[in-house]
């Protein structure tokens, strides 16, 4: 099998350097997809800690309790606490 490819000295081969960057969009994809969530998950964290600030009555509005927010506080970071904290004031989570 040949390829058409015009050797120049800073593109031996089209099809390498079109192989290179797809690698290279695929590698920054997946590097500005970690720090996007990483940015996601801190912003939640802070949402936490501010819920935490709240009077009982404000989070009972809410749909929560401090037990809850508590609770969501201590989740491992691999885990949504804001997502979890809407199911909860949803009723269909945690309840003691």
């Amino acid at each position: 099998m040949t390829t058409n490819c015009i050797a120049t000295e800073l593109n031996p081969c089209a099809s390498t350097a079109d192989r290179r960057q797809s690698a290279l969009r695929k590698l920054w994809a997946t590097v500005n997809g970690w720090w996007l969530e990483t940015r996601r998950r801190c912003t939640d964290r802070q949402a936490i800690r501010y819920l935490s600030t709240l009077d009982d009555a404000v989070l009972r509005d809410i749909g929560v309790n401090r037990g809850d927010v508590e609770w969501a506080g201590r989740l491992p970071s691999s885990v949504d606490a804001s997502v979890q904290l809407e199911i909860i004031a949803r009723g269909g989570g945690r309840r003691r």
